[in-house]
């Protein structure tokens, strides 16, 4: 047998097939870690981890599990990977930086319980490649997450706190936020959505007689007229 030094700052890569984590990445020091296992593999956690360097999704799935995911430093630019979730998973993005690559969910694991955003930096943001569920709180603090095409749905119970005019959904030309709401509630709910440059909140109330459910609301910077 051998041993593993984790007192020191140290990368992690994992490469050509399936694997569940071990103790590699249980340490506070992890610095890079690499996923690179092939379209059909995945890396699964079977701990809380914080990755403080780059973390790099080059091919395979970084399964989550029931555990969390920090990001302290960036994701790399490129690649094909994917990050799958269970409901549980929280996810929180700290970074000095706006984010270089793109967070893309698997389909059938897009589930997130909390989601934080803390970016510095000019307009700092992580950009998200797929749809996302945040069931529990979705927290910003500072940044931007730039939902895309794609839909960011707020759960039934789930919240958005910290958002503001320098924090909040960045949508695409179909790219939607999708909140719950409940006929007859006098109680508004802000969807905290705009552009690249320019903060666009709404706030929506269901009439009663209207039909519960999730609402869609996405900024565009265009004028339309008679809906098109």
């Amino acid at each position: 047998g051998g041993t593993i030094n984790l007192s020191s700052s140290y990368n992690v890569i994992y490469a050509n097939v399936s694997v569940i984590a071990g103790v590699e990445l249980s340490g506070t020091l992890l610095n890079n870690l690499t996923v690179d296992v092939s379209g059909n593999n995945s890396v699964t956690l079977s701990s809380d981890i914080i990755v403080h360097g780059i973390l790099t999704l080059t091919t395979g799935t970084l399964m989550l599990s029931t555990f969390n995911l920090s990001i302290m430093g960036d994701i790399a630019a490129s690649g094909t990977g994917m990050i799958s979730t269970m409901a549980t998973s929280n996810i929180t993005i700290n970074t000095a930086n706006s984010i270089s690559g793109t967070l893309t969910f698997a389909s059938t694991g897009n589930i997130v319980n909390n989601f934080s955003v803390n970016i510095g930096g000019n307009q700092g943001t992580i950009r998200i490649g797929s749809d996302l569920v945040v069931n529990g709180n979705l927290h910003f603090t500072s940044g931007y997450i730039d939902i895309g095409n794609n839909t960011l749905w707020i759960g039934v119970s789930g919240t958005i706190t910290g958002a503001s005019s320098t924090s909040y959904i960045i949508t695409g030309i179909s790219g939607y936020l999708a909140m719950s709401l409940i006929a007859g509630d006098t109680s508004a709910a802000t969807f905290h959505v705009g552009t690249s440059v320019r903060y666009y909140p709404a706030r929506i109330i269901l009439n009663v007689g209207s039909t519960s459910g999730h609402i869609f609301v996405r900024a565009v910077d265009h004028v339309w007229a008679y809906g098109t």
